[in-house]
């Protein structure tokens, strides 16, 4: 059974689903992402805990909207309210971060460790996440970030229409997919908008934080971690995964075989199984 919410956190409201009963654990989706990157994985993991699903796209997606944008720092703060308001009192939680998601997890890690006794990193953004890219497109459009008339110049431009379908293979978005029997370099002006604020507030995220204090803390993690990446990745370099799973001490490392940067979308029944098979010992 799955039911509707919202909870209202420093004047930010936070709709969300749950589904399930059990341990409470939290699905938190990447930048730009919506709840519905984990229906694929919803079913099997509402049978043994209560999955508490926030779409979080209102608070990371703002620039230009006439609200103030958001940094790093203050996405892990709100999160941190938002578990507290939506599991009070809670001895046991578990949460599975992806993509953005995954940095909001080792985030909350650092600064409120109480929050969860286990956690699962799936392709996880890592510190210094413009360092850390692969991919040549999302590299550009961090660089057009800052200069918004170029930016819609591009997304508009024929390069654009042979180079955003990368986008949408890579992220499944739906919100960047176009009408139907239509490319996603034909979106509709208001996707086109949506799409242009997504890489503005991305790209002045990633310029505010001060990263390098965020990963000299990545040791100061206590709590276990299991981190899983698709072996064909390419939004983050080759090592990415590995790096990170040695800065957060006694993490668990496992490679998703043919999958790319949303496994849980990809591989569902693989990603449930180790899920599961990781969080067991923790659930007593």
């Amino acid at each position: 059974m799955m039911t509707k919410d919202s909870i209202t956190i420093a004047g930010e409201e936070i709709k969300y689903r749950q589904y399930g009963d059990g341990i409470p654990m939290y699905l938190v989706h990447g930048f730009a992402g919506v709840h519905q990157d984990w229906d694929h994985v919803i079913p099997h993991l509402a049978k043994y805990y209560r999955v508490i699903v926030p779409d979080f796209i209102r608070v990371m997606v703002r620039y230009g909207m006439g609200r103030k944008p958001l940094s790093f720092t203050k996405h892990v703060d709100l999160f941190h309210e938002f578990v507290k308001g939506t599991t009070p009192n809670f001895p046991k939680r578990f949460v599975v971060g992806c993509s953005y998601g995954g940095a909001l997890t080792w985030g909350s890690q650092i600064k409120h460790p109480e929050d969860f006794t286990a956690s699962i990193l799936i392709g996880a953004m890592p510190p210094n996440p413009k360092e850390h890219m692969d991919s040549g497109l999302l590299k550009t459009l961090l660089g057009l970030s800052t200069r918004p008339m170029l930016l819609e110049m591009y997304l508009r431009s024929p390069m654009a229409l042979l180079a955003l379908p990368l986008v949408e293979n890579t992220f499944h978005a739906p919100w960047a997919r176009p009408a139907k029997n239509r490319r996603l370099g034909f979106l509709t002006r208001r996707k086109l908008a949506l799409f242009s604020e997504v890489i503005k507030s991305f790209g002045w995220l990633i310029k505010q934080e001060d990263w390098g204090a965020w990963e000299a803390s990545l040791h100061r993690i206590e709590n276990p971690n299991l981190i899983l990446y698709g072996a064909d990745d390419r939004v983050f370099i080759e090592g990415t995964n590995v790096k990170l799973s040695k800065l957060i001490s006694g993490s668990t490392l496992k490679l998703v075989t043919g999958a790319s940067h949303l496994p849980a979308k990809e591989k569902p029944e693989e990603v449930v199984e180790l899920i599961q098979q990781y969080l067991r010992p923790f659930e007593y």
